[in-house]
Parts: structure tokens; sequence; C-alpha cells
């Protein structure tokens, strides 16, 4: 007859195996999680206060294109805006009917303090029809809430949507609004 060996099964105490069974079962906390987490708990109104120190936005602009817009905005809230959860975004407006709500999301530079400053480059995609919008400049908590809602300053300015026209000047390879 052939003998089988076995390892000793090693003792361990109940102490011990209830932690190694709870690690096991224990769910797993992404970094994604743990932002949508973040991102899901509106903070206080106070919280919600920009200055918009500068912003250049032009009076003019083609059709269908996307502008580099200029701003220096200040945190004068009293929380951190975490480059994660907060973007600068923008509305569009049309004889005071919306157009566009959700535009696209501009990265803070960095996390910024209460009481700090950032500039940057707001990246804005013009509507695809011709004429008279408005365009404001808002910030958003990503997931939560729209700052204005909570009682923040937009940049709010009127822009000529031109359509594009093809040039004549020498040849005519390009194109100007």
């Amino acid at each position: 007859m052939r003998r089988i060996e076995t390892l000793p099964t090693p003792v361990i105490g109940w102490p011990v195996r209830l932690a190694l069974i709870a690690l096991m079962v224990m769910p797993v906390t992404t970094t994604d999680q743990t932002v949508r987490a973040a991102q899901g708990q509106a903070w206080p109104n106070e919280a919600y206060r920009v200055e918009w120190e500068e912003s250049h936005v032009p009076t003019e602009a083609a059709a269908n294109t996307t502008l580099a817009v200029p701003v220096t905005l200040r945190n004068s809230g009293n929380r951190v805006w975490p480059a994660s959860v907060v973007f600068v975004a923008y509305h569009w407006f049309r004889d005071d009917k919306l157009v566009t709500w959700d535009g696209e999301r501009t990265s803070l530079p960095r996390d910024l303090r209460a009481g700090s400053r950032a500039t940057l480059s707001v990246r804005v995609t013009t509507p695809s029809e011709p004429g008279s919008y408005v365009l404001q400049v808002s910030l958003v908590h990503e997931l939560v809430t729209w700052f204005e809602h909570k009682g923040a300053t937009m940049v709010v300015r009127p822009i000529e949507v031109r359509r594009l026209t093809r040039s004549v000047d020498r040849g005519g390879s390009g194109f100007t609004p």
C-alpha cells in the first residue's frame, strides 16, 4: 500500500482566520469609485464662489470651430476645488433659447485652494449654424452641480457666429471667418 504524505495543517487562531476572511470578502474601492463618491456630494454654497478676473471672449467667431478663450479665475470660496472634479465648461443660447447646455470640459491646471487663481485657455466649440449667440462660461462640479446653480457668477458674452467663406486672396487655399 502506498502511503500519501500530507503537509501538517497550520494552526491559525480564530481572530486571524476571521481577519483573513474579512479581507477576502471586503469590496475593493478603486480610485474611480473614490472620485465618484467625492463627486456625488454637493458642497456648501460658499464653496462655489468664483471671481472671473479676466476673460477674452471674441465678439465674432467662425461656425463649428474650437476657440481657445483665455480666462483668469479666482477661487473665492472656502474649499479646495480638486482639478479631478471641477472643470470650466460653457452653455450657448440663441434668442433666449438653449442651444448647448453641456459644453466641452477644460481642466483646471491644478487643484485650486481657496483664494488662489488660475489662468487657462478654455476650449469652446462654436455652434454650427451662423447667427447671434450668447456664450456663458461657467464651472461645473462634475456629476454634482453647475456653480451658477449655487449662486456663482459666469462670464456672459454675445458672439456673432459667422459662416466660413473661402478666401479669394492669393489662390484661396484657406478659410476665413
